[in-house]
């Protein structure tokens, strides 16, 4: 069974193209294989950068103080818990 592809195009300056094409034979592979490899490493980086959360050491103690804090003391929580006590929901 045949594994199903799409053709992707890119415009580059031929200078360019010819530092991918010298890297991709210092490399051992096509320049198709190549620009494979590499850009998935890249999208893969991408992708997992933004799921990563990344704190400074401020933002890192308030989140600890946050967490470890008494939520009875959080005057949104509070508003909410009353809303939800007036609402009748059970």
């Amino acid at each position: 069974m045949a594994t199903a592809t799409a053709n992707i195009q890119a415009r580059v300056a031929p200078e360019f193209k010819q530092e991918l094409i010298l890297a991709a034979e210092m490399e051992g592979l096509s320049l198709t294989d190549y620009l494979v490899r590499n850009l998935g490493a890249c999208v893969k980086k991408t992708l997992q950068r933004d799921q990563i959360w990344k704190l400074n050491r401020s933002d890192s103690e308030k989140l600890v103080d946050a967490l470890m804090g008494d939520a009875r003391d959080i005057p949104a929580l509070k508003s909410a818990a009353q809303r939800y006590k007036d609402s009748g929901i059970q």
